[in-house]
């Protein structure tokens, strides 16, 4: 896991003096100055010999518009995966509960290698729902977001994705 420092009006509807307010966010949730504490993280599931990955967040060197702290984010998230005995090649399966950018634009579905982007779990396969997929493909709103065009679309071309109901 890693974790990114935010002013809170970045993400939130709310400014630093409104975090100080509460002690109990300090710590564990925010600094002693009122920044958010945010983590680049993933769930790794085993069942048998099984690995699931749901969800494994952003992603690095990638341009992203709205908070500045995601464009181009460069963080150890891989190296932390495989200390922790989830090297990439490793991963079985891959869950995308949705297809937000921090939730898919992070090298798990597609890392930069060679100036190309290749999937970062070649041996998985992966899940995305049939109707997200459709909708997040054909949404003009999104037009100018990369987020589909450089994580999901690389693993439909490269033969790993599997539309679901």
């Amino acid at each position: 896991m890693d974790t990114l420092v935010i002013p809170p009006e970045s993400m939130l509807k709310t400014t630093t003096g409104t975090v100080l307010e509460y002690d109990w966010l300090q710590a564990h949730y925010a600094t002693p100055k009122g920044r958010l504490l945010t983590h680049i993280q993933a769930f790794v599931l085993e069942i048998g010999d099984l690995r699931i990955m749901v969800d494994p967040c952003i992603g690095n060197h990638k341009p992203r518009e709205g908070p500045a702290f995601f464009n181009m984010l460069n963080t150890p998230f891989l190296e932390h995966l495989g200390e922790a005995g989830f090297p990439p090649e490793t991963i079985d399966l891959v869950l995308c509960t949705h297809l937000h950018l921090d939730h898919v634009g992070w090298e798990h579905q597609a890392r930069l290698e060679n100036r190309k982007w290749v999937p970062t779990f070649p041996n998985a396969r992966h899940l995305f729902s049939r109707i997200e997929f459709e909708h997040t493909k054909n949404d003009n709103r999104l037009k100018g977001d990369e987020t589909f065009s450089d994580s999901v679309q690389p693993i439909m071309d490269a033969g790993l994705g599997q539309l679901v109901s």
